[in-house]
């Protein structure tokens, strides 16, 4: 009988560094106006547009088990599972600003199991027997508060802010 088991972890944070003075769009310097007025009127506060940090964590584990009956039957049973959340944050360029608030945090797990059974009968039969089974679970949910989908065209230049307006219905089960 064999045996593996490996796991690992990664966690990534990626800065999305912006300097306003970047930007094309006529109303850079209004942006605290702007915020001030979602504010103000709306009681939205649309967060930040100039280093948003994208991040990753991940948990994988694999687990294999194979075992020689004997000379003609073998056995392996494997799992895998994995485990991943990512924030990604839409960044800020200079044809458009991107506020954190409107990204989104995106959960992903999945786990699959397999069972496989290969038998020789003799030199001329054998068998392979496989049977699996997974589940996955995507996720993605918004990060501010709800708020409609807006863009601001700027001259040269966009601004966004509110819910992302697309990948929040994409759910897989």
């Amino acid at each position: 009988m064999f045996y593996f088991i490996n796991y690992e972890r990664q966690d990534n944070a990626t800065p999305n560094p912006f300097d306003i003075k970047d930007y094309l769009g006529n109303s850079g310097a209004r942006i605290p106006e702007l915020v001030n007025y979602l504010g103000d009127n709306y009681n939205y506060n649309p967060g930040s547009f100039t280093n948003n940090i994208s991040t990753l964590v991940s948990d994988k584990l694999i687990a294999k088990i194979d075992w020689n009956i004997n000379d003609n039957h073998k056995l392996s049973v494997k799992n895998s599972y994995v485990k991943a959340t990512n924030f990604s944050p839409n960044r800020s360029s200079s044809r458009g600003i991107n506020f954190l608030n409107g990204s989104q945090n995106f959960v992903s797990t999945t786990n699959s199991t397999a069972l496989e059974l290969n038998s020789r009968f003799s030199n001329k039969f054998s068998n392979n027997l496989v049977i699996g089974y997974t589940v996955v679970d995507d996720n993605r949910d918004p990060i501010g508060d709800p708020f409609p989908s807006v863009e601001i065209i700027d001259g040269s230049g966009r601004m966004y802010f509110g819910a992302e307006a697309f990948s929040t219905a994409n759910l897989l089960k």
